[in-house]
């Protein structure tokens, strides 16, 4: 693991090469020492690694992101139900050729 640059998420990049070569040393820093690396090939990154718990933090906050956008979308239809599509986009209209 020679060849580390910061990129803009914090974490030190790893060619995937270098990967390739010392697995089991980026796995044991990321499994015992709660690091995170970007996966480089080119210079570009394409894909992080990252420990367990994390990985299952950010599956929940996405779980619970994507139920709350479901939810404000039930509720602006619930309350939008009454009005015709027509009339919406025609105040949509007005108010934007106001702007």
């Amino acid at each position: 693991m020679t060849n580390k640059t910061q990129v803009s998420v914090g974490a030190p990049s790893i060619s995937a090469m270098d990967l390739r070569r010392q697995p089991g040393t980026v796995l044991d820093s990321v499994y015992y020492r709660n690091e995170s690396f970007i996966i480089e090939r080119s210079g570009q990154p394409k894909a992080a690694l990252i420990p367990i718990p994390q990985y299952n933090e950010l599956q929940r906050i996405k779980k619970v992101a994507k139920s709350n956008l479901f939810k404000m979308i039930d509720n602006i239809q619930k309350r939008t139900s009454r009005y015709n599509p027509k009339e919406i986009q025609a105040a949509i209209d007005e108010a934007t050729e106001k702007v």
